[in-house]
């Protein structure tokens, strides 16, 4: 999922820059940059958590989870 959250997060960046290109208006073109930075932001911040999720503590909880996820369908 993190990944998915990552890849999404990229794509609307993608989409706001794409959109900036299009506009006249200074302040939506100001408006949709910010935008198209925080989507980034959104994006690193999701990469972190892969990192994180993938090592020491939390990879060993994480894998715990999964396996009572499993258990329980």
């Amino acid at each position: 999922m993190r990944q998915e959250a990552e890849i999404i997060e990229m794509q609307a960046a993608n989409f706001y820059e794409k959109a900036a290109d299009r506009v006249l208006d200074v302040n939506m073109w100001e408006l949709l940059l910010q935008l198209a930075e925080i989507e980034r932001r959104h994006g690193k911040k999701a990469g972190e958590l892969i990192s994180a999720t993938n090592e020491g503590k939390e990879a060993d909880e994480e894998a715990a989870t999964k396996k009572r996820m499993f258990v329980l369908q």
